[in-house]
């Protein structure tokens, strides 16, 4: 087992309501925050990298890691002077991600607006923020 599954093996141990949502994508409690649903999306990369994000509070990654006992660090490889991250080439078109990602912002962004002007939000709503969230990081990722 590579210590990219490792690392990701360990970091979903210590967080709490572990769901898999994709090949290599999870949402789980920030335990950065007083979470109540799982708001937090993890990736794993192929190259070993573990990717977090807390949509709901905009937790800093510190604090999620520290809150349970890991460093920053332990989310990436150890990297050797002759090691590099390859490219990879998106299967998507670059006008299909802009798109998609436009329509995920918009939802983030009403979403952000109910949260600030206290407008009660529907589990169904705040899971479709988290969904958001995630399709968010699958954008960036493919477009890297």
């Amino acid at each position: 087992m590579g210590t990219a599954v490792l690392a990701v093996a360990e970091l979903l141990a210590r967080l709490s309501k572990v769901k898999q949502t994709r090949r290599d994508t999870w949402v789980a409690i920030c335990p950065a925050h007083d979470d109540t649903r799982p708001s937090l999306a993890i990736r794993a990369l192929a190259d070993g990298r573990t990717l977090l994000c807390c949509p709901a509070r905009q937790c800093d990654v510190e604090d999620i890691v520290g809150a349970v006992g890991l460093q920053v660090s332990e989310l990436f490889p150890e990297r050797t002077p002759s090691s590099h991250y390859p490219p990879v080439r998106s299967r998507w078109p670059a006008a299909d991600l802009l798109k998609l990602a436009g329509q995920e912002a918009m939802l983030a962004g009403i979403a952000a607006l109910m949260l600030v002007n206290d407008a009660p939000v529907s589990d169904q709503d705040r899971q479709r923020n988290v969904d958001a969230a995630s399709r968010l990081l699958r954008i960036a990722d493919e477009a890297a």
